[in-house]
């Protein structure tokens, strides 16, 4: 589910940030479950908002963070609810809204 969805789903009123996109800034919704995410943690959102299919490697080259620091945060993140894998590990990512 995407973040704009996730807006219209809950009618959540939701905090926007600047992420980094190469081609223009861009503002995005955090998920409600966000409150104490990270700069890293809503970097993170920011690219899977933009392509769910991203992978880790891309992500880590994009923060110029290590895999494993990426793969760190990916779990943070599946440990507060906010993100999972659609199917299960290489598959896509999915935002959770609730």
């Amino acid at each position: 589910m995407s973040i704009n969805e996730c807006v219209e789903k809950t009618g959540a009123v939701y905090y926007f940030f600047l992420t980094y996109n190469k081609s223009a800034n861009s503002a995005f919704p955090l998920p409600p479950k966000c409150n104490n995410c990270t700069l890293e943690e809503i970097t993170v959102l920011g690219l899977i908002q933009q392509d769910p299919s991203v992978k880790q490697t891309f992500i880590a080259k994009e923060i110029k963070k290590s895999e494993r620091t990426v793969k760190t945060i990916t779990a943070r993140l599946t440990e507060k609810g906010i993100i999972k894998r659609s199917k299960g590990k290489g598959s896509d990512w999915i935002i959770i809204c609730d």
